[in-house]
């Protein structure tokens, strides 16, 4: 049963507003647009890229004030905006008991990019335009994979990216494109699993370039993380499909698509991936059995032991938000190791484990509170077959995120939170069906604010 909205939400009322705003301002709207399909072409590129990308759309926001005030009404009220504006009010009262309150001001300030949800929200009309921006941003990336590697193989400095041996991640250092690009396989996978007819070929092929990437990354945990999304995505398709006979082609076409995937993925990066398996089960033996956590992966289980003893020690409000290099710091005095041995790092790994460490079991049911309302609201006004097709992207692209959130506090760094802010502006409810600017006859005014 649908939980009730605020009358601001009202379908009809969400689409006076904005197509309002459309009708009122064509030229305005057009190149309102314009700046919104920049944003998401650009907000998978390396960090400066986005900020720059972001200075346009800003500025013309502020310009069109005018025409599109009435708008705010409904984002104002939208139960995802009012989450996360509790989620960032209680870091920020965090503060008051962190032993590092500078950094806790740096984590805060990672909640930036939430501004692209308000300025999306006037052109959220054409979101399946703003999901092509965004995998068409995606795809450049990859090339600049592609690039890496020939620059590695034809020995051009010019093309080659300072990487490790077996991380090919192209621009993105590869811990952060490995989670980008899982979020970029949920763009695909919907239409790839559940999709018919053409579509579903070339979100196929866009499902393999991104298995590709991520394995080129080196990426364990995105690995594991794409593992599961294809494992989830699978699920929904079978669950849903009823008659015999499409259920016996959807799993013909899903067990072709993953053998392929697995084979062109091993081909390309296998050797690479069995070194990086071994090396991490090396780690944990030696974790486990040994007590040796000067490794990546010893390094990780002991943040993770750290996290759950700053938990419990507070586990209404946490150390406070930044002061997680510190509960790490005691971690290992408590175990009987020099400080200084340990990778002092300022989060977990693990953002549900950073959370809890830092804000308590307040900060974490709020930002479950958001995690929830994000992906209601993604799944939600799909209309029939939606799942099928792209506009069901964002809802998987944020599973992929929440996945690899288990490896990686995706909202701490820079680049997946701009991601992040991106694929939650297009999962606000009401938003509307149609383009703005082919909206029917106006409706009788309302005000919004």
């Amino acid at each position: 049963m649908p939980l009730p909205r605020h009358p601001y939400l009202d379908p009809d009322r969400v689409e006076h507003d904005l197509g309002g705003a459309a009708r009122r301002d064509p030229f305005g709207h057009r190149l309102h647009l314009v700046f919104g399909v920049l944003w998401c072409f650009f907000v998978s590129w390396p960090t400066s890229a986005v900020e720059i990308a972001g200075i346009p759309l800003i500025v013309f926001f502020l310009i069109r004030t005018p025409n599109i005030w009435r708008t705010w009404g409904s984002f104002a009220v939208q139960p995802l905006s009012i989450a996360i504006a509790c989620w960032a009010a209680w870091q920020a009262v965090t503060l008051a008991w962190s032993p590092a309150p500078r950094r806790g001001l740096e984590e805060l300030a990672a909640n930036r990019w939430v501004w692209a949800m308000w300025m999306l929200w006037p052109i959220m009309a054409h979101r399946t335009v703003l999901i092509g921006a965004l995998a068409a941003g995606f795809l450049c990336g990859n090339l600049s994979q592609l690039l890496h590697a020939a620059g590695q193989h034809w020995a051009i400095p010019a093309l080659v990216w300072p990487r490790l041996p077996d991380r090919n991640s192209g621009w993105w250092d590869p811990v952060v494109g490995g989670s980008l690009l899982v979020g970029a396989l949920g763009l695909h996978l919907p239409a790839a699993i559940m999709g018919r007819g053409t579509l579903r070929w070339l979100a196929t092929a866009g499902c393999l370039i991104e298995l590709v990437a991520i394995g080129a990354t080196g990426t364990r945990g995105a690995w594991l993380a794409a593992a599961g999304l294809i494992a989830i995505t699978l699920i929904i398709a079978l669950a849903r499909i009823r008659p015999a006979r499409r259920a016996i082609a959807t799993t013909a076409a899903v067990a072709v698509l993953a053998a392929v995937s697995i084979g062109v993925v091993w081909i390309v990066a296998g050797d690479s991936i069995a070194r990086r398996a071994e090396a991490a089960a090396a780690e944990v033996r030696r974790a486990i059995n040994e007590g040796d956590y000067n490794s990546d992966t010893g390094a990780r289980l002991f943040m993770a032991r750290a996290a759950l003893d700053a938990w419990r020690r507070n586990p209404i409000g946490g150390v406070g938000a930044g002061g997680f290099r510190e509960a790490l710091a005691r971690a290992a005095q408590d175990a009987g190791m020099d400080p200084a041995s340990v990778r002092l790092h300022s989060h977990a790994h693990n953002a549900a484990l950073h959370i809890a460490a830092t804000t308590g079991a307040i900060g974490l049911l709020l930002a479950g509170a958001v995690v929830a309302l994000a992906l209601r609201g993604a799944f939600s006004e799909l209309g029939p077959g939606g799942l099928g097709t792209y506009a069901a992207g964002p809802a998987f692209a944020l599973l992929g995120l929440l996945l690899v959130s288990l490896f990686d506090p995706v909202h701490l760094n820079a680049q997946t939170a701009a991601m992040l802010a991106t694929l939650l502006a297009m999962s606000l409810v009401s938003r509307p069906q149609s383009a703005a600017i082919a909206f029917g006859p106006s409706l009788p005014a309302t005000r919004s604010m």
